[in-house]
């Protein structure tokens, strides 16, 4: 063991390369041709490169998120809303199309209830819609909420029952 340790002292010694480094023993020097400013450029230039990358792959995702929810696919959206009526605070009454048909669901904030299905098809309010007054909407509302108000007196509904 100890002439395997003679044997590599002496090679150290033969060969400078080899022998460990000093404690007062400086840092060699970069190596010919490569500066620190050129290292510099290079590193600036890596990392304008990346940004630009990142940059224009935002943009790019940006439009095809775009594109794919402004297109419906062949299935279509299972749900559109097709208008909103606030009636209160935490209270509003919603039409949603759904395929074909068009409900009237009211939302509160303990809840969503089912009011009514509309038998006329949706492609025919649409229609309608795009031709007409947009407070319709709010006036049908108001119309189809009347039949399910409750009376506060009786002589309501006794007038009514006579009527």
């Amino acid at each position: 063991m100890e002439d395997k340790f003679r044997k590599l002292q002496k090679e150290m010694q033969s060969d400078p390369a080899m022998a460990p480094a000093t404690s007062g023993a400086r840092t060699p020097a970069p190596a010919e041709g490569v500066s620190v400013g050129g290292l510099a450029l290079q590193i600036l230039f890596g990392l304008a490169f990346v940004l630009l990358l990142a940059v224009v792959s935002i943009r790019v995702l940006k439009r095809l998120q775009g594109r794919m929810l402004a297109r419906p696919g062949p299935s279509g959206d299972l749900l559109e809303v097709l208008e909103t009526c606030h009636l209160g605070p935490q209270q509003k009454v919603v039409a949603i199309r759904m395929h074909d048909e068009i409900g009237v669901v009211g939302v509160t904030k303990e809840g969503i209830s089912l009011l009514t299905v509309l038998k006329q098809p949706a492609e025919e309010i649409r229609l309608s819609r795009q031709g007409g007054n947009p407070a319709a909407f709010s006036d049908n509302l108001n119309k189809l909420l009347d039949r399910f108000k409750k009376p506060k007196k009786v002589s309501d509904l006794l007038d009514e029952a006579q009527a």
